[in-house]
């Protein structure tokens, strides 16, 4: 489970009633639990990857409890040389890539999330295309509120995991790390959501309050 990042907590969004609609219908990708070539090699090792590609066989692994099975393919590159040379899937210096189970294009991630609230089973593997799934970027009303807040928050966050998996904690190392915590802490509450004043209409009734689903910090991997 550690070689694969996600929310697994996350279920799927509730869907809006009549013409108020809550949350959008597009699932975003930081819901979603991402399998990715470089986490496979890291759980189950590049020579299993390379078998199973060069064969022509099905990689199987399980993911919290649920067991997938997925096709590998490869292709060679120029490999850094004077001289012009190639790679060889015998040799084993080949980019691998997945084949994803409902387009069959050629994929570096595939995703996968829960099928229902506190459900324990998993959607099957497919590619972004096939589940239709959006980015947080791209759904934050202008992106004001993702380049200016969210994304200098998930640098740090990215930043701060890299130091925590260092071998060797130096000072300066910590030192860094308490800078981190502290933008952190700024940058969350900046972006925490604000009480607004109701609105009324000309007949005197509230318009409806649209949540937005895409301002949750929690998917940015705090």
């Amino acid at each position: 489970m550690r070689f694969f990042p996600g929310n697994f907590d996350k279920g799927p969004a509730a869907k809006g009633r009549g013409c108020t609609r809550l949350y959008p219908s597009r699932r975003l990708v930081e819901e979603c639990t991402e399998v990715t070539t470089a986490g496979l090699r890291a759980a189950i090792g590049r020579r299993a990857m390379l078998t199973a590609s060069r064969e022509g066989q099905p990689l199987r692994f399980q993911l919290s409890g649920n067991r997938f099975s997925i096709y590998l393919t490869w292709e060679p590159h120029r490999l850094p040389s004077r001289t012009l040379r190639w790679s060889d899937i015998d040799r084993g210096n080949v980019r691998l890539w997945f084949l994803c189970p409902g387009c069959r294009r050629r994929a570096r991630k595939l995703f996968t999330f829960p099928e229902g609230p506190g459900s324990s089973n998993l959607a099957d593997l497919r590619c972004r295309h096939c589940h239709r799934l959006t980015y947080l970027s791209s759904n934050s009303s202008g992106r004001k509120w993702y380049e200016r807040g969210a994304k200098p928050l998930r640098k740090l966050v990215r930043e701060r995991q890299r130091l925590l998996h260092r071998r060797f904690q130096t000072p300066r190392i910590t030192q860094r790390l308490t800078e981190i915590e502290d933008d952190i802490f700024i940058l969350t509450e900046r972006l925490k959501p604000r009480r607004r004043l109701r609105r009324y209409n000309h007949l005197g009734g509230q318009y409806p309050r649209i949540r937005c689903r895409y301002r949750d910090i929690s998917l940015l991997g705090l």
